[in-house]
């Protein structure tokens, strides 16, 4: 009631400057939102996962599955060179271990049978697939083709400035042969 008692052109410098200041807060708090580690967006939208697919790439044979396929980022869809596959058995204890090439590539012959897991790994990321049976699946072929994708990891590598002190000592150092 205090408001209507007002002029007129009051009221509207109220209203007006109301609606300035909810306006500047609310596009202050989406600013601050971007601004954020692009990595929680990756995190809420997690992308990471695997596909298995029986396939007839290669004749199946009576003890053994072939395993390949691709590990990439999610997020970016790059390839991951250099990473780790590890086939887990029964007991928990790595059975095979493969790494991928340079495009991402990996393929390993197991053992057909129970796996406890199998762990991709790489320097800036990881995948766990739970317990899966590989080659049990009758005449589906000699093959599976099990592509990953894996979240990125970002690292934080905090770095400290030298004092003059610490770059003395590193310059008196002999060079390691």
């Amino acid at each position: 009631m205090e408001l209507l008692k007002r002029e007129p052109t009051q009221v509207v410098n109220i209203i007006f400057l109301s609606i300035l200041i909810i306006f500047t807060c609310s596009c202050a708090l989406v600013k601050n939102n971007k601004d954020t580690d692009d990595q929680s967006d990756v995190w809420y939208n997690n992308c990471a996962g695997y596909t298995l697919n029986y396939t007839n790439k290669v004749n199946e044979e009576r003890d053994s599955v072939t395993i390949y396929g691709k590990v990439r980022f999610c997020s970016s869809n790059k390839v991951i060179h250099e990473a780790e596959i590890s086939f887990y058995g029964t007991n928990d204890s790595v059975k095979f271990r493969t790494k991928t090439d340079d495009k991402g590539y990996y393929e390993i012959k197991v053992t057909k049978g129970h796996y406890r897991r199998i762990r991709v790994d790489c320097s800036r990321g990881g995948l766990t697939i739970p317990e899966v049976n590989l080659g049990m699946v009758g005449d589906a072929g000699g093959a599976m083709n099990i592509d990953m994708r894996l979240l990125r990891q970002y690292m934080l590598i905090q770095s400290i400035p030298l004092t003059r002190k610490d770059i003395r000592q590193i310059k008196k150092k002999p060079e390691a042969k």
